[in-house]
This record gives C-alpha cells, sequence and structure tokens, in this order.
C-alpha cells in the first residue's frame, strides 16, 4: 500500500489525524510496534490492559483530609481531622488478592466460614468502591444424585449481598464459579463474615483452586498474584500532610493544605452590619476563597456570617486574609480564644510547599496492570502498546507514535492554556 519512504514520513511527520489511522497501523507492524505514552485517572483504582514492561514515567496520589464522622461539624457534632504521614499503594496484575488458604482448598460437603475466610472479608473492606469479580475452579470429587449448593457467600451487617450456585454435579467435573461485588462508600467496611459454601440435601466432596479477584464485571482467565506494596513515608520531610500530591516517581510532594488550632491564632470581635458578633483571625498564608474544613464549624459564606449564622468562613482583603467565625455564645475574644483551644482548621495555602522524597521506580507488568492507594485518586503515565484515545484519534487528537513514547503536539497559541487567577 505505501512504500517505505511514505511510511517514514509518517513515521515522523508532524501531523497525525483521522486519515492516518490505518497508515499507523501498517506502520506499528513495519516498525516493530509503536509506543505511546498514556495518561490515566485521576481514579481510586486504576486497571488498564496494554502497559508496555516499562518504567512508569510518573504516579501521582492525591490526599485529602480525613474527617470522621458524618454531617455539619457544629459544637454539638465535633468532627475531628486527621491527615497522614505515609501511604501504601498496591501494584498488580490481574489479580487482585490470593489468599494461599483459599487454595488447594477441599470441602467436604460442609458449610465453611472459619479463619480461612477472614482475610478476604478484610480486604474487601478495604478496597476503592468499585464492581468487582470473584471467580475460582471447583474440581468435584464424589458423585452427588441430587442438588447441592455450592460457591460463596459474602455477607455484611446490611444482609447478604452474594450467592450461591445450585446443580448436581458428577465426580470428574471441573466447574467455575463466578461473583460480581459492588463496594460502595456505604457498604465499605461493613463486611464481616465469607463463606466457602457446600452444601444441602447431597453433599459432595470438592477441590477449589485458581481464586481470583479482579476490577470489574466480568471474569477473565486465571492469572496468579503478582503484587507488591509500595510503602511511602514523609515523616522525616514534612510531618502530618493534611492534603496534597506526591508522584512516587519523581519523589515530588506537594503541600497544598495545613491545619492549624483554632485556640493559638489571636481573635478579635467585631460586630457585623446585620447586628451580629463574630470573630476573625488573620491568617496570611490562606488561599483567597479556597475551601476551608473545621472540626466544629461548618464552611459558610460571607453573607450567612452578616445573617448571624453559625460557621466558619475565609475572607480576602487587599492585603491579607482572614477565618471569620460567627457564634454568639461568646461575650469576648478572651472567652473565645479559650474556647477553641484543640479545635481544627483545615485550609488551602496560598502557595503550596515541596518536599523531595526518594523517588521510586514502578516497573509496569507487560499487559494488565491494576494500583490503588490507601490514601486518595491516582493518576499514572505510562508506555502503553495502543493510542491513549481511538475516538481521539478519529477526531484528529491521536498522540504521534514513537518507539519509546509520543509527545502531544503543541496547541495553537488561541488554545494554548493560560495561567487563572482569582480576584480577591
Amino acid at each position: 500500500m505505501f512504500d517505505i519512504k511514505t511510511l517514514a514520513l509518517l513515521k515522523h511527520g508532524k501531523v497525525w489525524g483521522a486519515k492516518n489511522i490505518v497508515e499507523s497501523a501498517l506502520l506499528n507492524k513495519w516498525s516493530g510496534g509503536a509506543s505511546y505514552e498514556k495518561t490515566v485517572g485521576p481514579a481510586s483504582i486504576i486497571s488498564i490492559s496494554d502497559a508496555k514492561p516499562k518504567p512508569a514515567k510518573s504516579l501521582i496520589v492525591s490526599m485529602e483530609p480525613i474527617q470522621s464522622g458524618s454531617g455539619d461539624p457544629s459544637p454539638d457534632n465535633i468532627r475531628p481531622i486527621s491527615g497522614r504521614t505515609g501511604e501504601n499503594i498496591t501494584h498488580t496484575g490481574v489479580n487482585l488478592f490470593e489468599p494461599t488458604a483459599w487454595n488447594n482448598y477441599k470441602v467436604h460437603g460442609v458449610s465453611f466460614n472459619g479463619s480461612d475466610c477472614t482475610p478476604l472479608v478484610t480486604f474487601l473492606n478495604t478496597l476503592p468502591a468499585g464492581d468487582y469479580t470473584i471467580s475460582f475452579k471447583f474440581d468435584v470429587e464424589t458423585t452427588v444424585s441430587g442438588s447441592t449448593s455450592w460457591g460463596i457467600l459474602l455477607h455484611s451487617t446490611s444482609g447478604y449481598i452474594d450467592g450461591r450456585t445450585s446443580g448436581q454435579h458428577n465426580a470428574g467435573e471441573t466447574l467455575t464459579f463466578t461473583r460480581s461485588v459492588t463496594i460502595t462508600d456505604a457498604n465499605k467496611g461493613t463486611f464481616d463474615h465469607a463463606y466457602l459454601y457446600s452444601g444441602g440435601g447431597n453433599k459432595a466432596d470438592i477441590y477449589m483452586y485458581a481464586f481470583q479477584l479482579q476490577v470489574g464485571s466480568t471474569a477473565t482467565a486465571y492469572e496468579a498474584y503478582n503484587g507488591t506494596t509500595i510503602p511511602i513515608s514523609w515523616n522525616t520531610e514534612a510531618g502530618t500532610v493534611y492534603g496534597g500530591t506526591v508522584d512516587v516517581v519523581s519523589g515530588v510532594l506537594t503541600v497544598d493544605r495545613a491545619m492549624v488550632d483554632l485556640g493559638t491564632l489571636t481573635w478579635t470581635k467585631i460586630k457585623t452590619s446585620g447586628d451580629h458578633w463574630r470573630f476573625w483571625a488573620m491568617l496570611n498564608t490562606m488561599r483567597l476563597l479556597g475551601q476551608i474544613i473545621s472540626s466544629q464549624y461548618r464552611q459558610i459564606s460571607a453573607a450567612e456570617q452578616y445573617m448571624g449564622a453559625q460557621g466558619i468562613a475565609n475572607q480576602a482583603s487587599a492585603s491579607y486574609v482572614l477565618a471569620m467565625v460567627s457564634d454568639e455564645r461568646y461575650a469576648d475574644a478572651v472567652a473565645f480564644k479559650t474556647a477553641m483551644s484543640g479545635v481544627q482548621l483545615v485550609y488551602e495555602l496560598a502557595n503550596p510547599i515541596t518536599h523531595q522524597l526518594t523517588p521510586q521506580q514502578i516497573q509496569m507488568l507487560k499487559g494488565s496492570n491494576t494500583l490503588w492507594s490507601d490514601a486518595d485518586d491516582l493518576t499514572l503515565t505510562y508506555i502503553g502498546t495502543t493510542p491513549p484515545n481511538l475516538l481521539g484519534g478519529m477526531l484528529g487528537n491521536t498522540q504521534e507514535p514513537t518507539e519509546e513514547t509520543s509527545e502531544e503536539p503543541e496547541a495553537p497559541p488561541d488554545e494554548q492554556e493560560t495561567e487563572e487567577t482569582e480576584e480577591p
């Protein structure tokens, strides 16, 4: 279809649009396969299937403040805030979890819910919210003449959320069991039992193996667990962090939140134009109009403050930023300051602080990779074998392939990003 010279021009040319899709497929075959630098996320768990076995370019993990309890914080509903001194990232292939005790396990015609089930329950309670599939195989060792139940039964404090399969089984049969489970923010932490089950009126001895837990609602071919845990600590460099990001590969920790004890600030009492009392303290490091989180007050607007609503707000003037608290229970600033001892305020920094941690290489597995963190969302940049977005390629946005990576074409001047600023 194309001669070598044309293929070379396609490979090294500056234009890579919809008309090049067929040519790119041919070029990949001719050149031994192109590589694409791809970015996925942010997401609570990342699952990809086209990675080249090369080190990841970056893995950025975000961190938000951790606030216990629920509902709006108030003097009657105190919700403590905590940060992190480190985190753990799990990196594996398709199979997320393979408890050794569950593989090569014989069930002799009875329901089983002993200690071997506990690791699965604990693990499900710590996974990010999402859809997962459990699968494994059974070899039937004894024939049953009638129907028997077999499989796995997951139980949470809100009831059974999974089931079992019934049927007549003969010795020598190999059966595959598959069940999907959805983990939500509501049911996370509620799993308390997992049953390996073989029972009913007729008993069957079964041999279980090839246990697999994976992302999504479809079971795929069994792959042995190939996971590692990557620990990251910044206690020495930055202490407790209440918000920010860390790039595991480069080791750059960016802290964009800070916590202050309201009892340590100098407070002044003033009256609003609506004839309501409030207290203010200066925080020059606070970001203009940024989000604030308190253990004792909900964030409110300036308008709500003027009307006397109880809460906390940040307000900006020409040269300073104030933390403003509306609480009419206190007669003066001294009494208010005393009462605020131990009350937390987490706020966005006007100027984020960076720390250099030890960089860590993340070697991607060939093909399927799954990553998640015990912090918040992840964003992964890696070298893949497929274009970043086939639909984008149809629209003319596919990246140009190279032997090792690909670079995004520079946007036209009128489409380039501009720095956004916020008016005080």
